[in-house]
């Protein structure tokens, strides 16, 4: 998720033991637990990589979100509590100031810790919405998907993320949650998903 290691490098199990101080059974168990997750791919006769994107199953992946999130925000419009809205409010304020951060950089892109934070950001927002939804097959069919869009998304930001784009995305982030505040599970749904079709 960090970009440490780059998309289809080797992943060398003697080497990685080493360098965390564990043996090679746990890793091994490690390695096969992030490739039942999407983040590794195990080739036979070959061994384990980094998984590199796919632009076709990228789409098709923010076509699955769009889908579920879409829904998830609909019904989080009439379920939310003021103590979730209150914390989402707070996911955008963080946004907000990080974006601020970024633009006052004399390169204006942001550093990888930022990005890393952002990332985190992100994903605490949508799942916060996922669960405000109080609909368990919305949120377990988003909760098995979790990991790879986290990791997509942080592929698409490999090459960066410009103070540009982080205003845009953290004022998009806000139109969101005030329509949800509002109560219209219709335009919390397309509002949603003219959020997530943003990220294509």
């Amino acid at each position: 998720m960090a970009g440490e290691l780059e998309p289809g490098q080797r992943l060398v199990n003697r080497q990685l033991a080493t360098e965390f101080g564990i043996s090679v059974i746990p890793l091994r168990e490690a390695i096969s637990r992030l490739a039942s997750e999407g983040l590794i791919q195990q080739i036979p006769g070959s061994g384990s990589f980094v998984r590199s994107t796919d632009e076709r199953e990228m789409e098709e992946l923010i076509t699955f979100r769009a889908c579920i999130e879409s829904g998830a925000a609909a019904e989080a419009s009439a379920n939310i509590s003021s103590r979730q809205l209150d914390s989402l409010r707070q996911n955008i304020e963080e946004w907000e100031s990080l974006a601020k951060k970024i633009a006052e950089r004399s390169d204006q892109q942001a550093t990888k810790s930022q990005i890393r934070r952002w990332m985190e950001i992100e994903e605490a927002f949508h799942t916060a919405i996922v669960e405000a939804s109080r609909n368990r097959f919305l949120a377990g069919a988003s909760r098995d998907h979790q990991v790879l869009a986290r990791f997509f998304e942080s592929e698409s930001q490999r090459t960066g993320l410009s103070a540009k784009d982080a205003a845009k995305t953290s004022e998009g982030h806000r139109r969101l949650l005030e329509v949800i505040a509002v109560g219209d599970p219709d335009a919390a749904r397309e509002e949603m998903a003219r959020h997530l079709a943003g990220e294509r």
